[in-house]
């Protein structure tokens, strides 16, 4: 079964009917996507993560696990999914080593956006159907929080890739919208702006992912996807050419 971004914001805020949250609990012991995409969600996770990540291996494994709770607890569901969040945290840390060192230049809201998208998977935006109507809707939704009027019809076909969804999500208390788009092999990318967002300019590679960062005036623009920066260098083109050419 595919989760949406929102099913699993609401298990963590513990407003998932009983019988839903268990069944996601049952599919997450076997799925590690579906496990990371779950920690990216959660504020609890993160911290841990960047906490943590410097240590040596075992060390590292030794203090998270110091850090979690040694019994169920008897409290709101929302405890259980933090508690669940930084158990994911520890193997995603030590186990794949998901989380790259980076350097300091690359920290920031580039890199949390590329974190997110490298939990994408094709089957992550195959439920997403590209309903105009509903696009429509979150596009001024989008539109609204960042202030810009973002053209959906230009922005709906961009190259070779096509605007699955757009949502508002957030960054150290400033909105972040996120265009998903997939291209025709179904590989999952975005397009994410900020306002007042700042850091280094072109292309470069976060997280395994190709990205290309710019910035207006008032603006920050982030394309990641794939891990071919030509494509990625093309599609930015096209994008400041055309769609983003007056904002």
């Amino acid at each position: 079964m595919n989760y949406s971004d929102e099913t699993l914001k609401s298990y963590l805020d513990g407003a998932l009917p009983k019988a839903e949250a268990e069944a996601l609990e049952q599919a997450m012991s076997s799925d590690e996507s579906l496990q990371r995409r779950l920690m990216a969600l959660d504020t609890f996770a993160t911290p841990v993560a960047e906490t943590f990540q410097h240590l040596p291996g075992e060390a590292r494994l030794e203090s998270l696990r110091a850090a979690l709770p040694t019994a169920r607890p008897q409290s709101p569901r929302w405890w259980t999914g933090a508690a669940m969040a930084a158990s994911i945290a520890v193997g995603v840390l030590v186990g794949s080593q998901f989380l790259p060192s980076g350097s300091a230049e690359a920290t920031g809201w580039r890199m949390e956006v590329a974190r997110y998208q490298a939990l994408y998977v094709p089957e992550t935006v195959a439920y997403l159907g590209g309903d105009p109507d509903k696009l429509a809707i979150e596009m001024a939704r989008a539109s609204e929080a960042v202030g810009l009027d973002l053209d959906m019809e230009a922005l709906s076909e961009v190259d070779d890739l096509t605007l699955r969804r757009a949502q508002v999500l957030g960054f150290e208390g400033q909105p972040l919208i996120q265009m998903v788009y997939t291209d025709p092999k179904g590989t999952p990318f975005a397009l994410c702006i900020m306002a007042d967002a700042q850091g280094s300019e072109g292309p470069e590679i976060l997280v395994g992912l190709a990205t290309h960062t710019w910035e207006s005036d008032t603006h920050g623009f982030i394309l990641v996807g794939g891990d071919q920066l030509d494509k990625i260098n093309d599609i930015t083109k096209r994008l400041r050419a055309g769609a983003l050419k007056t904002l």
